[in-house]
C-alpha cells in the first residue's frame, strides 16, 4: 500500500525533475527575436543591389565591394570598421573579417563603395567625411567592356539607428547608384563607305576622348546621404571601348558603330571636349563647340555622322543612367 508520504515524494520528485525543461524553455524563448529585426549575434550581413545599369555593374555581377563602418555616438570604439571587403560567394556575402554591429538602436554612419579598393587602402569613414580633399580615386585610361573598374558605386546611410537600416532577416539591405557619368558616342557612317560593299567588320577605331581629368576625390555630402565628385584639375585622354558594329543591310543604309567609357562629372570648357578617330584607316576629329556639363549617374549619347571628307555632330543627349543595353541609345 502506498503511503501519503510516498505520493508526496513522487509529486516533489516530478515537479524537480520538471524544472530544468522549464527553465531550458524559458531561455530559448529569450534567444527568439519577437518582431526585431536585428541579429542576435550582432553580425553585419549585407544585401547589395545595383540600381538601373547596364553595360557596367549590375546587381548580377557584382563581385566585391567595400563597407565602412562608424559608430556614431563613439568612432573609436571596436564597432567603427575601416574598408572591409565584403566579396560574394555561393552562400551569399562573406566579408574578410567578421563585423559586429553594437547593439539595434545604435546610431551608424555606413559608406559602401565599389570598386572594392582592396585591403592594401586602409580608409575610414573618417577619411571620406572630413579629409582634406577626401579620397582620391580615378577611372583608366583605357577602358574594357569586360572591366569594371571605372565604374565606381556608392551608397551612404546617413546618421540612423542600425534596426532602420535592417531589412526583415537582419541584413543591411541597400541599393547602389552610380557615382559617375556614362559616356557613348555613336558613329554613323554614309552611304559612301558602302561603295566597295558594306563593310562587315568595324572600320572605326583608335578612338580617343580628350579633355576631361580622370583623377577625382570622393567626399561624404553634408547630410551623409550621398557623396560629391571633385574632379582633378589635370586633363588627359581616355580610350573608350567598343560596345557594337552594326552593318548595313544593303551598299544604301548606314552602319553604325558604338563605343562607350566612364567619365568624372565635370564641366568642360568650349572646345575642350575633343574625339579622334579612324574611319577606314582616315584620321577624324569633332571637339565641342559649347561648354559641357557631365553630371553624375548620368548617360551621355552623342551621335556622329561621318562622311568621307567630314564628321558633324547629329545629337547629343542626357538621361538617367538607364537599363538600355549597350548600343541602343543614340540620336539620328
Amino acid at each position: 500500500m502506498i503511503s501519503r508520504s510516498t505520493i508526496f515524494s513522487f509529486s516533489a520528485m516530478a515537479l524537480l525533475a520538471l524544472m530544468p525543461m522549464a527553465g531550458c524553455n524559458k531561455q530559448q524563448v529569450l534567444q527568439t527575436p519577437t518582431g526585431d529585426n536585428f541579429p542576435l549575434d550582432h553580425v553585419v550581413r549585407v544585401n547589395p543591389m545595383v540600381v538601373s545599369t547596364k553595360g557596367s555593374y549590375i546587381t548580377g555581377n557584382l563581385t566585391k565591394f567595400d563597407l565602412l563602418v562608424e559608430d556614431s555616438k563613439n568612432p573609436a570604439s571596436k564597432y567603427t570598421y575601416s574598408n572591409t571587403v565584403f566579396k560574394k560567394s555561393e552562400s551569399g556575402w562573406v566579408s574578410d573579417k567578421m563585423l559586429l554591429w553594437r547593439k539595434s538602436d545604435a546610431d551608424v554612419l555606413v559608406y559602401a563603395i565599389a570598386p572594392s579598393l582592396g585591403l592594401e587602402s586602409t580608409i575610414s569613414v573618417d577619411d571620406i567625411n572630413f579629409g582634406q580633399n577626401g579620397v582620391a580615386l580615378g577611372v583608366q585610361a583605357e577602358q574594357s567592356k569586360d572591366d569594371n573598374g571605372s565604374d565606381y558605386l556608392g551608397w551612404a546611410s546617413g546618421q540612423k539607428a542600425v534596426s532602420e537600416l535592417l531589412d526583415k532577416d537582419g541584413r543591411l539591405s541597400f541599393a547602389f547608384t552610380h557615382l559617375l557619368t556614362r559616356f557613348m558616342v555613336t558613329f554613323k557612317l554614309g552611304t559612301e563607305f558602302n561603295a566597295s560593299g558594306v563593310p562587315t567588320q568595324d572600320i572605326i577605331s583608335d578612338v580617343v576622348l580628350s579633355g576631361t581629368a580622370r583623377d577625382f576625390y570622393l567626399k561624404g555630402a553634408t547630410d551623409y546621404t550621398s557623396f560629391t565628385i571633385k574632379p582633378g584639375t589635370a586633363a588627359s585622354d581616355i580610350k573608350p571601348y567598343n560596345v557594337v558594329w552594326n552593318p548595313a543591310a544593303d551598299k544604301t543604309g548606314n552602319c553604325t558603330s558604338v563605343y562607350e567609357c566612364i567619365l568624372v562629372p565635370q564641366t568642360v570648357a568650349a572646345n575642350g571636349f575633343k574625339i579622334s578617330f579612324k574611319a577606314a584607316g582616315k584620321n577624324y576629329e569633332w571637339t565641342l563647340p559649347e561648354d559641357q556639363e557631365f553630371k553624375g549617374n548620368t548617360a551621355y549619347t552623342l551621335s556622329l555622322k561621318v562622311g568621307k571628307d567630314m564628321v558633324i555632330a547629329g545629337g547629343f543627349t542626357a538621361t538617367a543612367w538607364t537599363e538600355a543595353e549597350g548600343g541602343s541609345l543614340y540620336t539620328e
